[in-house]
């Protein structure tokens, strides 16, 4: 097995009540992986509920779908809680984690303009070129400290897969989006971090969180990006228009609860176009203030920027220092 950095994959699906007799759309992410790439780490569906599961194994057991695949029960809601379980609860501290939605298509690098050709995005379809990709993600994380000396434990790509906006530069650390379909995870149980029925923009909100914690820097690898459908209703996330709607509804509630008070420095309110239709977003702040804020620790960090959202019920965090006994199982010795 060609497996130098111990690299585990987890596959996120959530299967809505609307899509339990469509097939599912994990199926394709696991195609690209294993027929395509032929990929060869070991590679966990993390699904919502026990009947999640018997969907995929009745669907798999027809014709070999999931062959090889570890699928697992996370027991949280929705893709947040697929993400919290990942980040804090399915593998031992320190793993190294391709953590991916269940509608990525296929990854996409950047090709460089030459004298012929301009600069391009082009699908990687190699395993040879997805094993360089992702070693050199994980080394640059191994070997790179941030501010105050911290390790990165995290690392997102770029949203838009078109080579004329994406960075020149091989990394960003400044405040830009990178928590979406595609992200890249060391994981450290002694921080633990989640939050609850926040769904739409939750991706933006935990760019906000890495940002925050680790003191004014975020990591965001600008050569490779994720292709998904994103909103169209053949494949993508939102599926039904009934589906979409409900989708921008969350998005515009969700926009109003994360956008308040000392966030405000790091996010604005803005609208898109989504099926012709407005469909409220975040915009991240590039010139924040985080900066001139003198914490000492994580914990005064997110105090002093979340706090009315743990108040609210809409997050929770806990240190290694006060964390209840069952959250320890993951430490490190």
């Amino acid at each position: 097995m060609s497996n130098p950095m111990n690299i585990q994959i987890a596959i996120l699906t959530h299967i809505p009540y609307e899509q339990r007799n469509k097939f599912p759309r994990v199926f394709k992410t696991y195609k690209y992986l294993k027929l395509l790439l032929k990929i060869d780490y070991p590679i966990t569906i993390v699904c919502n509920t026990e009947a999640d599961k018997s969907i995929l194994e009745g669907w798999s057991g027809d014709g070999d779908y999931l062959e090889g695949a570890n699928i697992v029960v996370s027991g949280y809601e929705g893709l947040n809680g697929n993400r919290n379980y990942v980040r804090n609860n399915l593998f031992p501290h320190g793993t190294k984690v391709i953590m991916m939605d269940d509608d990525v298509d296929y990854i996409s690098e950047v090709l460089e303009a030459t004298h012929d050709e301009p600069r391009k995005m082009e699908e990687i379809i190699t395993k040879s070129r997805f094993e360089y990709h992702m070693e050199r993600i994980f080394t640059y994380m191994t070997n790179t400290s941030i501010n105050s000396g911290r390790k990165i434990r995290f690392c997102g790509t770029s949203a838009v897969s078109n080579a004329f906006y994406i960075s020149d530069n091989e990394f960003s650390s400044n405040l830009l989006f990178c928590a979406g379909p595609l992200q890249f995870l060391k994981i450290d149980n002694s921080e633990v971090i989640m939050f609850k029925g926040i769904e739409e923009l939750e991706d933006s909100l935990w760019t906000m969180i890495e940002y925050v914690r680790n003191k004014g820097q975020s990591l965001r690898a600008n050569w490779i990006v994720p292709k998904t459908k994103w909103y169209d209703p053949k494949g993508g996330m939102s599926g039904s228009e009934e589906k979409f709607e409900e989708r921008r509804a969350n998005a515009e509630k969700n926009a109003q609860l994360i956008c308040q008070g000392k966030r405000k420095s790091l996010c604005a309110i803005k609208s898109k176009k989504v099926r012709g239709k407005p469909f409220t977003n975040l915009r991240m702040k590039h010139n924040n203030t985080l900066h001139s804020y003198p914490a000492e620790t994580t914990e005064q960090l997110l105090n002093h920027y979340f706090s009315d959202l743990k108040e609210k019920g809409k997050m929770e965090w806990h240190m290694a220092s006060n964390m209840p006994a069952e959250m320890l199982v993951n430490q490190a010795p």
